[in-house]
């Protein structure tokens, strides 16, 4: 009787001496899979042998469980008869407290292989699994206060009441009783700063603005971004078929379900939150980490939720700021396609491309085009005396590309506008900005 082929939740062992060996292999599928079937009295050609089975064959297979797998998974262990009456044993195992070990040591199924895990990969591991690292994570402050969360619950029907343990019930304390990095992020005030940055251009060589949403609750600052982003949403007006057609600068729900994404599966423990940045043509959404432990890159289109930072994850679902359906990527690769993602150096970029060119950049296109305005010579005089105070006019004259008498003119009427002063002699004296 042959069984076929080992894959990557099937081993076969030949004999009860390889134990260990199968119990590796065990460890290595559940931390691929999730799962795992060894088989025990099985050739590797998958054929039945049969196995001797003693009296405490199976309790001996168990204690041996215990004293080498961590942690324990569900298992279970079943004797069978071939049809030519060979007796040969099958273990079963499932679990998602990632990563299991074997004596110490932990292992990856590929194919029908185990190899031993990569810092890199057992680092994921322990991230993708049940372990909440956020939530066991002793915050570094422990006097916060959290009137903007209790908000967020009441607008959701969930009212808090003096006295009530809330925080504990809904993971916002650590296995000990201290705050953790969950109530850190969504206490009122914190030290976690979130930005949009925009660009002038299609790179970052040139930065236009910065603006701070952060230093709040997480909840708050994500909101933030979200409006923040949706401001800058125009519309172009169509008229050139006979009838009005409204074209939107980008899929706005498709930057949202990106921008949650980015929050919730970001890697906070890094100390690094997401960012947004706008470019002349595009949107780019960056968090930090990687797909979850064991996701392909395939499951990840499909939509298959997996929240890396669970205890946050949950307290965004009851703020109605997520849900679990996780139509968020299929939405965002049906709109824009796979190449929106982009997985590279431990970050993940969601890139939102624009639908046309805004008139506000057409027109700074333009003028960019015809040469500086003056309001631009007055921010690069301003920019330069502020980095340099004590240089001379022909100096700055030197470094904007502008002749000497351009800089005069324009020095006096950003003093006379009171943007700039002189203090001390002519020679050595500095410029205030």
């Amino acid at each position: 009787m042959n069984l076929g082929q080992e894959d990557e939740v099937t081993e076969w062992k030949e004999s009860l001496a390889q134990l260990d060996k199968g119990l590796k292999s065990m460890t290595a599928m559940l931390n691929k899979h999730g799962e795992a079937t060894v088989y025990f009295g099985v050739s590797d050609d998958g054929e039945i042998k049969g196995v001797e089975l003693g009296k405490h064959s199976l309790e001996s297979i168990r204690e041996r469980i215990s004293a080498t797998v961590e942690p324990q998974p569900h298992y279970e262990i079943e004797t069978r008869k071939s049809e030519d009456g060979k007796d040969y044993l099958v273990l079963k195992a499932k679990g998602n407290e990632t990563p299991y070990s074997f004596d110490g040591r932990y292992f990856i199924r590929n194919v029908s292989s185990d190899e031993r895990m990569d810092h890199s990969a057992l680092r994921r591991a322990i991230v993708g699994g049940r372990f909440d690292a956020l939530r066991e994570t002793r915050s570094r402050k422990q006097k916060l206060t959290f009137e903007i969360l209790y908000s967020y619950f009441a607008a959701n029907g969930i009212h808090v009441r003096e006295g009530e343990t809330i925080l504990e019930n809904y993971g916002l304390l650590n296995a000990k009783g201290s705050y953790n990095d969950v109530a850190y992020l969504l206490s009122d005030k914190n030290e976690v700063s979130i930005k949009v940055v925009k660009f002038e251009g299609l790179n970052k060589s040139s930065m236009s603005s910065r603006t701070e949403l952060g230093y709040r609750s997480l909840l708050s600052s994500c909101q933030g971004v979200l409006d923040y982003v949706k401001a800058t949403n125009v519309t172009m007006v169509d008229l050139s078929e006979g009838k009005r057609k409204e074209m939107p600068l980008f899929d706005f729900e498709a930057f949202r379900e990106a921008w949650i994404n980015a929050v919730l599966h970001n890697e906070w423990l890094r100390g690094i939150p997401p960012s947004v940045f706008l470019f002349d043509d595009r949107i780019e959404v960056l968090s930090y980490g990687s797909l979850p432990f064991n996701m392909s890159e395939e499951d990840f289109y499909a939509g298959k939720s997996r929240p890396v930072n669970r205890s946050l994850f949950e307290i965004f679902a009851l703020s109605s700021l997520a849900e679990q359906s996780g139509h968020g990527v299929p939405l965002i690769v049906e709109r824009y396609g796979k190449k929106a993602f982009d997985f590279s150096s431990g970050t993940i970029v969601v890139t939102i491309p624009f639908a046309f060119v805004p008139e506000p950049i057409k027109m700074q296109r333009y003028f960019s085009a015809k040469g500086p305005t003056g309001r631009e010579i007055e921010n690069q005089v301003l920019l330069f005396f502020l980095e340099q105070s004590t240089a001379s006019m022909r100096e700055c004259a030197s470094s904007l590309g502008v002749s000497e008498s351009y800089v005069k003119k324009t020095v006096e009427s950003l003093r006379m506008q009171g943007k700039l002063k002189r203090y001390g002699s002519r020679k050595g004296g500095s410029w205030i900005v």
